[in-house]
């Protein structure tokens, strides 16, 4: 029963943490903005017939850029997947980035009951 209680606090926590990711607009940063146009570039990579995408067709003024050889490619096939499925382009990252905090914090509880016995 404790354990359930601390499991369900951990997602309460991070589904607090995450509220603000709710939305239809790109969370402001550094590199954001540019995470929008590498997932629409994946998105049309992978509509493209690129199974692992390495080429980035829109990119550099429409020549194409060899982005995703050099960037980690998690985000944006999870981004992908949501931005397939209907959700825009700014929701998807939002959806990723609520997603990977979920599962950092699902992780964390895994590990401290494992560390714990």
């Amino acid at each position: 029963m404790q354990r359930r209680i601390s499991f369900f606090l951990v997602l309460a926590i991070c589904l607090l943490v995450t509220r603000s990711l709710f939305t239809n607009q790109i969370v402001r940063g550094d590199d954001s903005d540019f995470h929008g146009a590498r997932l629409a570039n994946y998105y049309l990579a992978l509509k493209q017939g690129q199974l692992m995408p390495a080429w980035a067709p829109n990119l550099n003024y429409g020549f194409g850029y060899p982005m995703f050889l050099f960037s980690y490619q998690t985000l944006y096939l999870m981004g992908a997947i949501f931005f397939a499925m209907g959700s825009s382009i700014e929701l998807s990252l939002n959806l990723v980035l609520v997603l990977s905090v979920l599962l950092a914090g699902i992780g964390m509880y895994i590990f401290s009951m494992i560390e714990s016995k």
